[in-house]
């Protein structure tokens, strides 16, 4: 056998072993980061259709959320969605099976902390209803 052809041959593999751990390494990061966030299953609690904004109770806490597009979320309405992170989400309104477009305004872990972040253009409508934060 030519060694120096045996050499090429070794040089040439060693190059497609670490080109192939490289793009299994950019899979596994695509991967981590382009998941899409586990949906999570809340109901609304309180709404005001007319400043917009309504709260959802889920297991891991409390969301102020603007509505911004989809039928408008009632009270005891299901939604489920990924309502953890910021900006504008599609979610979907499991009581009357359509998605709507939501904005999370706050997050909290306890009902008196999300009562006490309540929108100030909800709090200054006449006959404005505030959220029991008990």
């Amino acid at each position: 056998m030519n060694p120096g052809k045996t050499a090429s041959l070794l040089a040439r593999d060693a190059t497609l072993r670490r080109a192939g751990r490289l793009a299994a390494a950019a899979i596994a990061l695509y991967a981590m980061f382009a998941s899409p966030a586990l949906a999570e299953q809340g109901m609304v609690i309180w709404k005001n259709h007319e400043c917009g904004h309504f709260i959802v109770q889920m297991k891991s806490g409390y969301g102020i959320f603007e509505w911004v597009d989809g039928p408008h979320p009632n009270d005891g309405d299901v939604l489920e969605g990924d309502f953890r992170s910021p900006g504008e989400h599609r979610i979907d309104n499991k009581t009357v099976d359509l998605p709507a477009t939501i904005l999370l305004n706050a997050f909290a872990l306890s009902r008196s902390a999300i009562a006490a972040r309540m929108p100030a253009k909800c709090k200054a409508l006449p006959g404005y209803i505030p959220f029991e934060g008990g």
